[in-house]
């Protein structure tokens, strides 16, 4: 089975150049976010061109409300991976607090890494497996 995993250890990355006094976070904080995605993976497609780890790059933004929009991929791995990390990302039920310079909300961008993880076993021994039973 094909898993977006995100670990507690990536780091989501702010783009552009603007330092802010407080960086956009979401409720219930980062790796509850993380967690949120990891678990509400619909992915059921299987691809033998997978390999054990692949990433889709997914941009979004954080706006002065909160909401999350503009949500596209940035570098991807093939339309249904890509479609799959976009679609964790805009159906996530969490707010964010959003960036704050100078004591006002700002909207931010941030570039999320979805990792794709093939828990089955490499091509190559399915098929060995496969020639046995014949």
């Amino acid at each position: 089975m094909a898993l977006a995993q995100v670990s507690d250890s990536t780091q989501i990355e702010e783009v552009g150049n603007l330092v802010f006094d407080k960086a956009a976070v979401p409720h219930g904080g980062i790796a509850n976010y993380l967690n949120w995605i990891n678990e509400n993976n619909r992915f059921k497609y299987y691809s033998d061109t997978l390999t054990f780890h692949n990433k889709v790059f997914v941009e979004f933004t954080v706006g002065k409300d909160g909401l999350v929009t503009n949500v596209r991929t940035v570098k991807g791995i093939g339309r249904p991976y890509d479609q799959e990390a976009i679609r964790l990302l805009r159906d996530h039920p969490t707010y964010w607090d959003p960036a704050e310079q100078r004591g006002k909300k700002l909207a931010s961008t941030f570039l999320l890494p979805v990792y794709f993880v093939d828990e089955r076993p490499p091509k190559e021994t399915r098929d060995k497996k496969s020639k046995r039973k014949h």
